[in-house]
């Protein structure tokens, strides 16, 4: 509670955190915001040309671009906070060194531009469907809890990571390429269903695969069992707290780390 309200006191600061990393991300580029986009519709044509033109993966009636574009936006929506997350402590650490703030500002600012990002794609998604004609589900309304999730997984990770990464900068790259790993193992461009049911209590261990497929049955209304999103809600709550108390524990030596 007392960290919440701390948060609070510190809401403008946070602002100005975000605000400053969306300048600094789009500063001198001509396409702005488009930014955004471009990357996920790169990914969604790859998507589209191997899973659907060429494994022929099957979404049921949810049309395979609405259903990637979905996944694209969730997953993009966790990395962000877990790669500007990780390097959060490193990038202000001018401003570290000279002011006390809680350091937990840092990562949350990246939550924020997230949203945003999120947001953006949430928005193109929308578009196509009306496009395709197909219509909105009521499930939208849970829409932030599962982003109250997705957010406890970036932030398990990035909290931690932060702290390691100010003393082994190799660990960026390494996070780097373990997300491209995870890419693959979590049901971004393909169904969870293709896992074998005896197996799938094991695959929903990694808690952004409940949040992907959280995220479609908030938005497409799309088909799964409830009890696939409890893993995911308990393993990413669970290592949020163990991370976050390790942060804070760790968070008045980092000055001197840096």
């Amino acid at each position: 509670m007392n960290t919440i309200k701390t948060i609070f006191q510190y809401r403008e600061l946070l602002g100005n955190l975000a605000m400053r990393s969306l300048k600094i991300r789009f500063a001198r580029t001509l396409l702005g915001l488009l930014w955004v986009l471009i990357q996920p519709l790169l990914y969604l044509v790859i998507f589209i040309l191997l899973f659907k033109q060429f494994l022929n993966i099957d979404t049921g009636d949810i049309p395979y671009p609405l259903f990637a574009l979905t996944g694209m936006a969730t997953w993009n929506f966790f990395t962000y906070q877990v790669m500007h997350g990780a390097m959060g402590l490193i990038e202000f650490q001018s401003i570290i060194t000279k002011v006390y703030f809680p350091k937990i500002i840092i990562h949350l600012s990246k939550t924020v531009v997230a949203l945003i990002d999120f947001l953006i794609l949430l928005t193109f998604c929308l578009i196509l469907m009306i496009y395709y004609g197909f219509p909105l589900s009521l499930n939208i309304l849970l829409l932030p809890f599962f982003l109250i999730i997705g957010m406890y997984c970036a932030l398990t990770i990035a909290l931690t990571v932060s702290i390691l990464t100010i003393r082994y900068r190799d660990l960026q790259y390494l996070v780097q390429y373990l997300l491209n790993l995870f890419l693959w193992i979590t049901p971004v461009a393909y169904p969870s269903t293709i896992i074998p049911e005896s197996w799938r209590w094991i695959y929903y261990l990694n808690p952004i695969a409940g949040v992907v497929d959280g995220i479609r049955w908030c938005v497409l209304g799309m088909e799964t069992a409830l009890v696939n999103f409890i893993p995911a809600f308990v393993v990413s709550f669970l290592l949020f707290l163990g991370s976050f108390f390790y942060f804070k524990k760790s968070e008045m030596k980092i000055v001197d780390y840096i």
